[in-house]
């Protein structure tokens, strides 16, 4: 088992020894950045799975042991994406008054979100 002192710039959690489950967590959404960072830089069809697994700091291993393939990753990463999404969408929804008011946040909404696409 590992423990957790920093990971990739999140909030440490010093002392608690992970679980098996935590561990394997970390480790897929530490793969998932690294894609989602290097697909921004180099395009998909430009990064490789001995790229992604270089740049999180795992083992080619540790990528396989998580997703099938490049394909499941970035079928993983659009999930996330969308779920993500969905939310924002929702929360505006709700913080509108009127339809009118839902129209433009959402408006605003698309056009942030167009310009920050690769984020």
């Amino acid at each position: 088992m590992r423990y957790c002192i920093c990971v990739l710039g999140r909030r440490p959690i010093i002392g608690k020894r992970l679980t098996r489950q935590e561990s394997r967590e970390i480790t897929r959404q530490d793969l998932l950045q690294a894609a989602a960072d290097l697909f921004a830089e180099c395009g998909v069809n430009g990064t490789s799975v001995e790229q992604i697994v270089e740049r999180a700091g795992y083992s080619r291993g540790a990528f396989y042991g998580n997703f099938d393939g490049k394909q499941q990753l970035i079928l993983a990463l659009l999930e996330q994406r969308t779920e993500r999404e969905l939310a924002e969408v929702q929360a505006l929804s709700a913080d509108a008054g009127s339809f009118e008011e839902t129209i433009e946040h959402l408006r605003n909404w698309h056009r942030g979100r167009d310009k920050n696409f690769a984020s």
